[in-house]
């Protein structure tokens, strides 16, 4: 469908959204009520003549996954392919997850008018016959970042693309110049953010960090420019990126980030937040509320909502145990460490400047997961912050299931979403603007 099908007059979306959202609110709760027609993120996006369009508010509609099965199957074919070539590796154990082709709609039975996706990105692979593997790497703000390979047996450097879902434009962004010889890919390794916010410019920034052994190197893309810029330099804030492989603090290499205010957050070990810019240079080190380095709690999550930045904490402790070393019982003994987590704390930061945290809510583990402790990132993970409401999503590592937890109601409700054993979902927010067509060398196919 043609995205001028999907539009309504200005007038009648200030009329309409308020009543089909409240409408919508009783049969869906994870859709408000009228806030969602007078929001931030809407007076922020659609309020400037520059930037006002004719289409729905901005809000979470849903997930991008892939579907592991067929994932599998089409790895076995890969590796047949390349089992005929001479000296070629397997594909899967090279190429990261494709991480789309699905897309679970968390407003699917809403009243409102809902931006029409395709999940499986055909606008884009049927114009790229030549480029023989894609993946997803981030969200930020309606605009999608893959990462693309002419040949994923030979090609050593990766390029990228961007695209917006909701209009279906997008286009190519050139590789940085480096190149990964083991060309794992892994996001331990190559942290790759997308920097997008259209309260501020239609263009977008690409900040790559690439972790090597004595330091991390930075490099940013401008679509104003059409160019990566120089590698940043050691300056007093990027010291961090310079201290030796076991000292050296690192990137959360499962974490998307937030993006408040032009700036980007990235969580960095367990007790720091990074703040960088758009040429990938860090602007400040804040440290994250409530973590305490001699118990095992930490940051798990930075996000956006309602215009803040967030972030959850792993609440838990340390038990100390004596084991002994000899069979009678008797010493000398061992002291082990045992992590007990038992919940998480929901933060916002209110002050910038005093770094100054509030406590928005707490949760345990056995009123979110039925268990008495759980470890983030290896039982679970944390999707998503709903970016109009105190709304958390959750993805359990064992079945893959979807539980969201409401904090001001203090509520848990399982969404019931099969994400056919992909935990690796990446969080959409549709942006439907056509100023993306204003950005360098963007494509849109003729419907």
């Amino acid at each position: 469908m043609a995205a001028e099908n999907r539009q309504l007059p200005i007038d009648a979306l200030v009329e309409a959204v308020p009543a089909a959202a409240a409408a919508a609110a009783d049969k869906n709760p994870l859709r408000g009520g009228t806030s969602f027609a007078i929001s931030t993120a809407q007076r922020e996006v659609h309020g400037d003549p520059l930037h006002r369009t004719d289409l729905l508010p901005p809000t979470l509609k849903g997930f991008f996954f892939s579907d592991r099965i067929d994932d599998s199957d089409a790895d076995a074919d890969a590796n047949a392919d390349a089992s005929e070539e001479d000296d070629a590796p397997p594909l899967p154990y090279l190429l990261p997850a494709k991480k789309y082709g699905k897309f679970a709609d968390l407003l699917a039975d809403s009243a409102a008018p809902l931006v029409e996706i395709d999940p499986t990105f055909a606008f884009i692979t049927d114009a790229l016959p030549g480029v023989d593997y894609i993946y997803l790497i981030d969200s930020r703000n309606g605009l999608l970042l893959f990462g693309h390979l002419k040949d994923a047996h030979n090609t050593d450097e990766t390029s990228y693309i961007v695209c917006n879902p909701a209009t279906e434009q997008w286009v190519t962004v050139p590789g940085c110049g480096r190149v990964d010889p083991t060309r794992r890919r892994s996001s331990h390794i190559m942290h790759t953010y997308l920097m997008f916010d259209p309260a501020v410019s239609s263009h977008f920034s690409v900040v790559l960090f690439w972790e090597h052994d004595l330091m991390v190197t930075v490099q940013a893309y401008s679509s104003e420019t059409g160019e990566w810029g120089s590698e940043v330099g050691p300056e007093e804030m990027e010291l961090w990126r310079y201290r030796g492989v076991h000292d050296r603090d690192h990137i959360h290499g499962t974490s998307l980030g937030a993006m408040v205010d032009g700036m980007l957050y990235l969580i960095l070990e367990r007790n720091w937040i990074l703040q960088v810019n758009a040429q990938g240079m860090t602007r400040g080190m804040i440290p994250a509320p409530g973590v305490h380095l001699q118990f095992s709690n930490r940051v798990l999550f930075v996000g956006q909502s309602q215009g803040r930045l967030h972030c959850i904490t792993e609440e838990g402790d340390d038990d100390l145990f004596q084991f002994p070393l000899q069979e009678d019982g008797m010493g000398p003994f061992e002291t082990q460490s045992w992590k007990k987590n038992h919940g998480l704390s929901v933060w916002v930061l209110q002050d910038l400047d005093t770094q100054e945290w509030v406590l928005k809510g707490t949760v345990s583990y056995l009123q979110l997961f039925g268990k008495s402790t759980c470890e983030g990132n290896v039982d679970y993970r944390v999707a998503a912050m709903h970016p109009d409401r105190n709304l958390v999503f959750f993805v359990q590592h064992r079945d893959c299931q979807m539980i969201s937890y409401d904090i001001d109601g203090q509520e848990v409700q399982a969404l019931y979403i099969d994400f056919h054993r992909d935990y690796e979902i990446t969080p959409y927010v549709p942006y439907v603007s056509e100023l993306f067509l204003g950005v360098i060398g963007s494509h849109k196919l003729a419907h």
